[in-house]
């Protein structure tokens, strides 16, 4: 039996299973409504500055139309260097990636923005962890881009998957890699009380 916490009603802006699963795991019990809302090409922001933006655009047009519930959005990026890698299009795209990846550490940052009804509160944060990749053989990677894995996820890989064996260290919040930083958005959820 599952044991859910009571809180006030609450829309996840976002049909990622991961964040699903990550929240239900905590007890939340939230409706789902994935926003239609389209990322833009970043410009001159900060990485961190890019996912609070991208998170809160995400809440914004859902929290427009569901103007009673409490909306929660994110958005998780991952970040080489001063490169942002997104979701790989195609088997080059993948494989250039984990090169990029192997052997080195990277920072996977979660922008995520709580709303109140009405939109009475707005509160947009980030949580940064850092990641380090050991260093893939060749033949690693083209098993792994030859996966379904890498296709739907920034930075090409899941931590919670097939790319688990190639992480070496992580530094920072686990879950935030996954796709939501639980204890920090939990929290927050505290002090807004939304959880009783």
């Amino acid at each position: 039996m599952d044991f859910k916490r009571d809180h006030k009603p609450l829309i996840l802006a976002s049909k990622s299973p991961r964040r699903i699963e990550l929240l239900r795991s905590a007890g939340l019990d939230p409706m789902v409504m994935e926003s239609n809302f389209k990322e833009p090409e970043r410009t001159n922001e900060l990485p961190d500055e890019y996912a609070g933006q991208l998170s809160y655009c995400k809440a914004y047009n859902v929290a427009l139309k569901m103007t009673d519930y409490h909306v929660l959005g994110a958005d998780t990026i991952v970040v080489s260097g001063d490169e942002i890698l997104g979701k790989p299009r195609s088997k080059e795209d993948a494989e250039i990636m984990m090169v990029k990846l192997s052997g080195k550490t990277h920072k996977v940052i979660t922008g995520y923005s709580l709303i109140s009804p009405g939109m009475e509160k707005i509160t947009t944060l980030s949580s940064v962890t850092k990641v380090k990749f050991r260093r893939l053989a060749h033949r690693e990677i083209i098993w792994y881009i030859n996966t379904d894995e890498p296709y739907d996820k920034a930075g090409g890989y899941g931590i919670q998957g097939k790319a688990a064996s190639f992480v070496e260290s992580v530094e920072g919040s686990y879950s935030n890699v996954v796709g939501l930083p639980l204890s920090e958005v939990i929290e927050l959820m505290q002090r807004e009380r939304i959880i009783d």
